[in-house]
Order: structure tokens, then sequence, then C-alpha cells
């Protein structure tokens, strides 16, 4: 097949399988959407007489976003008023679909709005994030007298219109047949790397025949369809997909944060800075650094010991005035003297590095705990922003010599949701009510890296009968 040939039929495909969907934007910095109802995590407004969902065994399910369908003004199979809520099992394993519906996942759907209460508090025994074995972003953070995280960080939600396409699994079987392209995976592995290394002479026709025949198609599409998600979803929301360089410059944004003066402007800034101080990796083993005579091991203990001292003192200070408070000009002053002279190592530059990579994880959890109320959100300075404003880029890219690498961190309604094993066919009339992906600026993650989906038949849709919902987790 000739190359003009496969990028004709790479096209034709786009376009025939593409979908509309309803993309939920996290936008950054965080801004409501018209309603201010539609959101991801904190507490839902769930209405009177609605109770908050348990597992068949009792268990609370942890809530994970909600969405008011006023938002979505274009026409759609969801309701075209009232807010679905969506609640998931969030335990160490993340293993659905091996028992009862509702013992994975349950959506619950308010036909009018304006019945919606206030945010409900959540039962006493829902569980910590991950159950026995917590799991969360707080874990960066946290210290021994805190009580595990229950509910994730609440952001809101913005819906907007977005063109979706099928995962290369989920084309017909001529173009991608799952057991095919998983033998031709593993046979040009074989062939490119493990024979020709072992005796070149074993490579037959037989391996090769065995391909797909549609192989130069099923390439291109795979090549394709990354930067076509790309441009929908900059075309969805204006942004362009961030083309991520890794380490370089990785401190640039908290630099610039210290050296404006006026920083830090809020308690929140300091709450946090010290939290990750004293989180901090002490490192003062001589495995670490065998060169270190006892004299040095002894004096960096006694300088690490005299640093929790210090930041456990700004820690106090924090907790006994609201986080929102505004640092005065002494405060201000007296901070930056105590975070530029952390120097934990010789020859270190001030800011040292590790005063830069605490101000990051500041501004990140100033950012995330004032992200669900608009007024907060609103104080926060540019500069804090932009320090951290690589973390939450949804769609960003990788560039090497050889190909684009890019990694989607956005989730939809509706449309050909991304999969990280088998996708649904592309023809397949079950519907994606909801994809959640794992998402850097939320601090949340489903699998090993994937996505947490909800499943809803077409007849169910039409009826808003929504209590028969089946979720998924699925995991590289």
């Amino acid at each position: 097949m000739e190359d003009k040939d496969v990028d004709r039929r790479v096209a034709m495909l786009l376009k025939r399988y593409s979908e509309p969907a309803i993309l939920l934007n996290r936008p950054y910095p965080p801004q409501p959407a018209p309603s201010g109802r539609s959101y991801f995590g904190g507490l839902p407004t769930l209405p009177d007489g609605f109770e908050w969902p348990r597992t068949t065994g009792g268990v609370p399910l942890h809530f994970l976003c909600q969405v008011d369908c006023a938002d979505i003004t274009w026409q759609n199979p969801l309701p075209n008023r009232g807010v679905l809520f969506f609640f998931g099992r969030d335990d160490a394993q993340q293993i659905w679909g091996e028992g009862a519906l509702e013992d994975d996942c349950r959506v619950l759907y308010a036909a009018e709005s304006r019945v919606l209460g206030k945010a409900m508090e959540p039962p006493a025994d829902l569980p910590p994030i991950g159950w026995s074995y917590p799991r969360s972003s707080f874990c960066d953070i946290s210290l021994e007298s805190d009580s595990p995280q229950r509910l994730h960080v609440n952001w809101p939600a913005q819906p907007l219109r977005m063109a979706t396409f099928p995962d290369t699994s989920g084309l017909p079987p001529a173009i991608a047949d799952t057991q095919q392209s998983y033998y031709r995976l593993i046979c040009k592995t074989t062939i490119d790397e493990i024979i020709p290394y072992l005796n070149p002479s074993l490579i037959t026709r037989s391996l090769l025949e065995r391909e797909p025949a549609d192989r130069p198609a099923w390439d291109r599409y795979d090549e394709v369809l990354p930067l076509a998600r790309a441009q929908a979803f900059e075309e969805a929301t204006g942004q362009k997909t961030f083309e991520d360089r890794l380490l370089v410059g990785m401190y640039d944004g908290a630099r610039r944060m210290f050296d404006d003066k006026s920083f830090p402007q809020f308690w929140i800034l300091i709450h946090f800075f010290a939290r990750a101080v004293l989180r901090r990796h002490r490192g003062t083993s001589v495995f670490e650094d065998p060169a270190l005579t006892p004299e040095q091991l002894t004096a960096r203990a006694s300088a690490d010991d005299l640093l929790d001292e210090e930041a456990r003192s700004w820690f106090d200070r924090s907790c006994i005035v609201p986080l929102s408070t505004v640092t005065s000009d002494d405060e201000r002053r007296e901070f930056r003297a105590w975070a530029a002279g952390i120097q934990r190592y010789p020859s270190e530059t001030s800011p040292s590095y590790d005063t830069l990579k605490w101000l990051q994880l500041a501004a990140l959890w100033a950012i995330r705990l004032w992200a669900g109320d608009p007024h907060l959100a609103a104080k926060l300075p540019s500069s804090t922003y932009e320090c951290v404003a690589a973390e939450f880029h949804l769609s960003r890219v990788q560039r090497s010599h050889e190909r684009d690498w890019y990694t989607f961190e956005f989730s939809q309604m509706l449309g050909h949701a991304p999969a990280a094993q088998d996708a649904k066919p592309a023809d397949d009339p079950l519907v994606c009510l909801l994809n959640i992906a794992t998402d850097r600026g939320l601090g949340w993650s489903f699998g090993d890296g994937a996505a947490c989906s909800f499943w809803i038949t077409q007849t169910d849709l039409a009826a808003r009968d929504f209590s028969r919902v089946r979720g998924t987790i699925e995991g590289y």
C-alpha cells in the first residue's frame, strides 16, 4: 500500500469514527463553570433525601465528581438539566468488576438542580483514600499527627465540546485486530532486537507473513491518533499542548516566585513550606555519601535537627491563624531570611535547590487547597500559579528525534475514551458515561496511571436510569 493511500485511509477512519464528547476541563488557574455546580472532588451537594452511597457491605464510597447538566449547552444524550453525582470505591487494589455493581461505583441523579443542598459532610466511617494502605498526593506533605486523607482535591470542571477518536485496538478487525496487533508487536521485537543479536539467519518469511495484511494503515493510524487528540483538545480549550522538557528549567518558576519581594503573601504558603521541610528526607546516612567523616555526619545531623526546630516553629505559628491571613511585612522578611539561609550542602547558592523544591510544594498545595473556592483561588498571585503550571497541563508532549510522545490527563463524558488495555470497539453501543483520567494536578491515580470509567447502556441513559451503571478501572 502506497503512502498516499495509507494517509487517505487513516483520514477516512478518523472522520468516520469520530464522536463528539464532553471534555470535563480542569481550568488552570481554577475558574468555575457558569453554575458553579460542576467539579471534581470535595463534597457533593446532594439534595435532601439522598444518602451517601455505600457498598453492599455498608462501606461508604468515595466522592469523585459531580456534573450539572445545565452547564452543557449543546445537544447531547445526557439530561438537559439536573446534576449527576459519581462515587467510586477508591481502595488499595482498585479492582472493579468482581462483585455487585454497587460495590464498585454508584451514580446518583438529581433531576432538579434547584433542590440541591449544601455540601454534604462525609460519613464518619468513610475510609481513607487507599483504605488500609492510604494513598493520596497529600502523603508528600503529611505529618504523623495528620489523619489520612479521605476526600479528593476539589477543583472546578468546565464542560466543553470536543471531538474524540477510538484507540487503534477499537477499530474494525481488518484494521486492528487485538490478537494480530499483539502478535505483531512480539514478532517485531523478536525480529528487530533478539534474533539478529543471536543469529540473523534465523529470520524466516513465515514470521513476517503472519503480520496483519493492513499493517501500514494500522501503524500510521497509531502514529496520527495522539496528534489528532491533542488538536481536538486544543480546539476545545484554546490551550496549546504543553511541551514537556523534563528537567529543563525545573525550578525557574519557584525562583521567580521567591524573587517577588511580596512573597509569601499568605500564611498558607508558609504552612505548606514548613510541612515540606518537616517531610524531607534527612539524608545523613554514610551510605548516601561515603566520603563523609563521622564528624561531618554528626554536624549534618545537628544542622538537620536545627532545621526541624525552625520548621516546626513556623508550622506551629501557621496553625494558630487562618491560612488565608495576609502576612505582615515583618513576617515576610523573617520568613524569607530563614528560607534563603537554608543550605544543607556546601557551596549551594541561595535559595538552595531544597528551598526551591519546597517552594514548589508550597505553591502546589496552596493552589490545590483553595481551588474549590473561587474567592480564595483569586487571592493567590500569578507568580504562585506560574511556579507549578507544568504540573497542571492536561495535554503534554515530549519530543525526541524518533517521535513525539503525548500524554493526556483529561476526563470526559461520552465519545471514545482512551483505553490502557483493549479499547471498546468503535461501534459498541455501550456508552461511556464518564472517564476520569489519572491527573497529576489533582493528585489522584487510577490503576497505575490509567483511568476509571463509568459505562451505561443506551436504553438506560435514554430512560435516565443510572442504577445499573458499570464501573471499570484499567492499568497499563
